[in-house]
């Protein structure tokens, strides 16, 4: 199913003009809709709003968008393009850019509380990292946050700290420059990213999957919407991984360590993948060449997490601590769980167990277990692979699964970016199939939870394919009696 092995047919127009202009009805009615409670920013959550017809009005959207996508992602995976144009790709994208780009934040008020920190920062000297918003509740944008981001201190990586600091001060005090700030910000990222994807497809070594892996990316309902209404951090660290990765294939291990460390202050768990690329980094050199790059690449990491911790002075040393300062089951919201937490929840639960301390111990404990044991089990496999691009994405996407499916108490759509970046890197027609999948699965949680999304979608994927399989079946009995 590898699709490194199989030569691309051309198509004569990459992005229909279908898709283009379901993308352009879904993404202006989002940005119309968005506005009908602009003036109550606290009911912005799809599930919370004062009438109903708005929740289904944006469901009827998402799965439009969703079902426009899949019938493009199914196009692009039986005739991909052998070549990507980066004018026929940014003048349709535009189209459904800047309907995202002038909506209001709706589906997560995450915004409001980057550009709080950004407020504390600038104008009353408040580290984010040593106060919490709540000793700020007389300002103006304080109501506009939500319960869990008003008792504690950021939990970002000092890089994106950094960044609300400076797109506060070029906002001048204005809560609307502001969010407009924070989301030109990120299509100046998601611009980025297509440049860096033409940088993979002009590579031979990997050139054959990435057209089709740069559409389905750019096009791909979550990145938008996240990343340009919603204007999430995690379309950033997305694109430094993409950038690592680029660096990687092209075996420039200093760019490499540089992006990969970006990644790491800006979220923390990019260090989930730090083991990734070790591994097969080491397969890829002897000793004498490992310890040569090794010592450059140690001293690119140090140089530039020095300079990331240069703006913070004293509090550096609690920042070094953030990443390991993991409070267990502080955070547990069972309607946000994954899938794959839900039978371990409802079991502990309906025993009594989760009732007690010990009995949240053994449900972390549980789910911690499993996790090591899926990713050794995967990197076994692994042992005797031959170092190739591909693999090194597929491990990545495997490891991030991994991560949201056991390690992360609650899920929400905005933490799968980075997965889909590795998701359509992989060159599977399974794994593209998969990310595609999970894009919608991401979606339709706001309104359906992720295990309903998610059984949802596995109903529908079943019946569709008992319904080709039984088609394949009348057809080929109709074929035997003509004959």
């Amino acid at each position: 199913m590898s699709l490194v092995s199989r030569p691309w047919a051309p198509t004569d127009r990459p992005v229909p003009r279908w898709f283009v202009r379901a993308n352009c009805v879904c993404a202006w009615g989002i940005a119309i809709a968005s506005y009908w409670g602009a003036n109550r920013p606290a009911t912005n959550d799809f599930e919370r709003f004062d009438h109903l017809w708005l929740s289904y009005l944006f469901f009827l959207l998402f799965a439009g968008w969703s079902t426009a996508y899949l019938a493009y992602a199914t196009r692009l995976l039986q005739q991909p393009p052998v070549s990507l144009s980066g004018k026929a790709l940014v003048l349709p994208l535009a189209s459904v850019m800047v309907p995202l780009l002038v909506s209001f934040p709706v589906g997560s008020r995450d915004v409001f509380a980057y550009v709080f920190y950004g407020k504390m920062w600038g104008q009353y000297g408040a580290n984010p990292y040593l106060h919490a918003p709540s000793e700020f509740v007389h300002d103006r944008w304080y109501e506009l946050l939500q319960a869990w981001w008003k008792e504690g201190v950021a939990g970002y990586g000092p890089l994106f700290i950094l960044q609300t600091r400076v797109l506060f001060a070029l906002s001048g005090n204005n809560i609307v420059a502001a969010i407009a700030a924070s989301k030109l910000f990120n299509l100046l990222v998601l611009l980025v990213a297509l440049w860096l994807w033409r940088q993979l497809s002009e590579d031979r070594r990997f050139g054959a999957t990435v057209p089709a892996a740069a559409l389905l990316f750019v096009w791909n309902p979550l990145v938008l919407f996240e990343g340009l209404s919603s204007a999430h951090n995690d379309l950033v660290m997305a694109a430094c991984l993409l950038g690592a990765y680029v660096y990687w294939v092209r075996e420039r291990w200093l760019g490499f360590a540089a992006l990969w460390t970006l990644s790491v202050w800006y979220k923390w768990y990019s260090l989930l993948l730090g083991p990734v690329f070790l591994f097969w980094w080491c397969k890829q050199f002897d000793r004498t060449r490992w310890l040569i790059h090794g010592i450059g690449m140690a001293a690119v990491v140090i140089g530039v997490s020095s300079l990331s911790l240069v703006p913070y002075g004293d509090v550096a040393y609690t920042i070094l601590r953030k990443p390991w300062d993991i409070k267990i089951g502080s955070s547990l919201f069972p309607t946000e769980l994954p899938p794959t937490l839900w039978p371990l929840f409802w079991f502990t639960l309906e025993s009594g167990w989760f009732e007690v301390h010990v009995g949240r111990q053994l449900f972390d404990l549980a789910r911690y277990i499993t996790a090591g044991i899926l990713a050794v089990a995967w990197f076994f496999r692994r042992r005797r692979a031959e170092p190739r691009p591909e693999f090194v994405a597929q491990d990545c996407f495997v490891v991030l699964l991994i991560l949201h499916a056991f390690l992360v108490p609650v899920l929400w759509p905005w933490h799968l970016l980075p997965a889909v970046v590795f998701g359509l890197l992989a060159g599977d027609k399974r794994l593209v199939a998969v990310t595609a999948a999970i894009t919608v699965i991401a979606l339709l949680s706001y309104f359906l939870t992720f295990s309903v999304a998610t059984l949802a979608v596995l109903l529908a994927g079943a019946s569709v394919w008992v319904m080709r399989r039984a088609t394949a079946e009348r057809e080929s009995a109709t074929k035997a009696r003509d004959m």
